[in-house]
């Protein structure tokens, strides 16, 4: 049965699901193409239930162990998967940006309506792309889990904006974008809303961030010019990510927006800004970076290329993607 588990080392929850056992894998069929007989027979982009959610409004919580370190909680929530495209073999940047703008409001339309259940804390938006790290479909998709609590890698993000913020009086995020700026060597494409750069820190070869350069919490901020730059800057760094190695480059993508609903960081408007962060798992052409001991075991990322390396590979593979398309 799924639900939660209160870890009290890391003060957050291990997620059990252990319905995601019977997963299957689609080596020769697409449940997500057209004529499939699983969804639609024409769509642009279109949402869908996760038939394997690891959280859900129906799940009970279990019952409660006696012992007071061992909580646990329902596993409440949504999960949705969003696919980009009917095209079997697309890529975002084969999308036109009309295409990626439909997109990235279905991904907000989407947002917000999981909002609206009292049960989520948190939305993610975030897209696994490859076996490498984990899909079991080719076909072009993401997907949507609506947390009953703030994940711990945003709630440490929240946290050091928070503390910055009352230091400083400035949004540490848009600090950063200001810096990356000033310094040029690890930017690698911006517009008039958005930057793309492999930031001072990146733990990922290639880890390549998309920062909005204004302050906004979620898409729902976002304005109808906002979303057209953003759907060019994500055509632009998909791209340049698959002209590094002339092939598709495994990655997952996370769109980092603040809480939806949350009493603790209720006060995020002016501190926490949307960003997007890829984190690509080759670190050569034919190697697959693993992480380790120092990673799993510390989480001390270790990191084979500093972000200024990274950056001018991907710049010059951003340079090819952008002549090939002309």
């Amino acid at each position: 049965m799924n639900h939660l588990r209160w870890n009290p080392l890391l003060r957050t929850y291990t997620l059990i699901a252990t319905n995601r056992i019977d997963r299957p894998i689609f080596p020769d069929e697409c449940p997500f193409c057209p004529g499939s007989g699983k969804i639609k027979d024409t769509y642009d982009v279109l949402s869908l239930p996760n038939e394997f959610p690891v959280l859900s409004p129906e799940f009970n919580p279990p019952i409660q162990e006696t012992e007071s370190l061992f909580k646990s909680g329902a596993s409440h929530g949504q999960c949705e998967v969003i696919l980009y495209s009917p095209d079997h073999f697309a890529t975002l940047y084969d999308l036109d940006n009309q295409h990626i703008e439909k997109l990235i409001k279905l991904w907000r339309d989407r947002c917000n309506e999981m909002s609206s259940d009292p049960s989520i804390e948190y939305i993610h938006i975030f897209e696994n792309r490859g076996q490498e790290v984990g899909s079991s479909i080719h076909h072009p998709h993401g997907q949507i889990y609506g947390y009953p609590f703030v994940p711990l890698k945003l709630k440490t993000e929240l946290d050091s904006c928070k503390e910055y913020f009352l230091q400083t009086n400035k949004n540490l995020i848009l600090e950063l974008n200001e810096q990356e700026e000033k310094d040029q060597k690890r930017i690698i494409t911006s517009n008039k809303s958005f930057l793309a750069y492999i930031p001072y820190f990146a733990e990922h070869p290639l880890g390549v961030f998309i920062s909005s350069r204004r302050q906004k919490n979620t898409l729902a901020d976002f304005t109808n010019e906002e979303i057209t730059d953003f759907a060019m800057i994500l055509k632009d760094v998909t791209g340049a990510l698959d002209a590094v190695y002339k092939k598709p480059l495994p990655y997952t993508m996370s769109i980092h927006q603040a809480p939806h609903q949350s009493k603790e960081y209720s006060d995020c408007k002016n501190y926490y800004s949307l960003h997007v962060e890829f984190s690509p798992v080759l670190k050569d052409a034919t190697s697959i970076k693993f992480p380790g001991g120092s990673e799993m075991g510390a989480w001390a990322s270790i990191s084979s290329k500093p972000a200024e390396e990274s950056a001018e590979i991907l710049r010059n593979a951003f340079r090819i993607f952008k002549k090939v398309g002309q």
